[in-house]
């Protein structure tokens, strides 16, 4: 769950809300929602804030894990969900299909910032990857994850990605592991 919290001044709690299955997210069994968090837009004159929530959507009571999922989610300075959530993971909210598979946790962590000056900021989202990830990226196995960052359209749909991972931007098979 994911919980927002109203804080006075002198940091006293004015109000919360707690957001998660019962705000009719479509999360799935084990999702861990609110494994990780980035506001990607500030509560603006309108009192709207957008807020990127991670959900690693790992295996648990024997069945295989999902691939992870980022929610976009426009919420009220109250904590109120105002617009149905954009989930993004592979094949939804725009995201290529077939980049991830189970297990790779994509949404492990998240940040933002408008990297292209448009308004819209772009999200970096981490991934563990697992080897099909690392296959479709040419990494060898048991080397480190990805980060996908974003290109986001208006309506919080990807429009473009770029994925960072050993062997691209400059990262080489001698990047240190420890």
């Amino acid at each position: 769950a994911v919980w927002i919290i109203a804080l006075s001044e002198n940091s006293t709690v004015l109000s919360y809300a707690q957001l998660g299955s019962a705000d009719a997210l479509p999360l799935v069994d084990h999702a861990q929602f609110g494994a990780s968090l980035a506001s990607v837009r500030g509560a603006g004159n309108d009192g709207v804030a957008v807020l990127a929530v991670g959900s690693l959507e790992k295996s648990g009571g024997g069945q295989e894990g999902g691939c992870g999922s980022v929610y976009l989610l426009n919420v009220s300075r109250s904590g109120a969900l105002l617009s149905s959530p954009v989930r993004i993971s592979d094949g939804l909210g725009g995201f290529r299909s077939g980049l991830l598979q189970s297990g790779d946790e994509f949404g492990q962590s998240l940040a933002s910032a408008d990297l292209d000056a448009d308004g819209i900021p772009e999200l970096f989202v981490g991934a563990k990857c697992g080897p099909i990830c690392r296959r479709n990226a040419n990494v060898p196995d048991g080397r480190g994850g990805s980060v996908f960052i974003l290109s986001l359209n208006a309506d919080g749909t990807v429009r473009n990605h770029t994925r960072v991972h050993e062997g691209s931007a400059g990262f080489d098979s001698t990047f240190p592991y420890g």
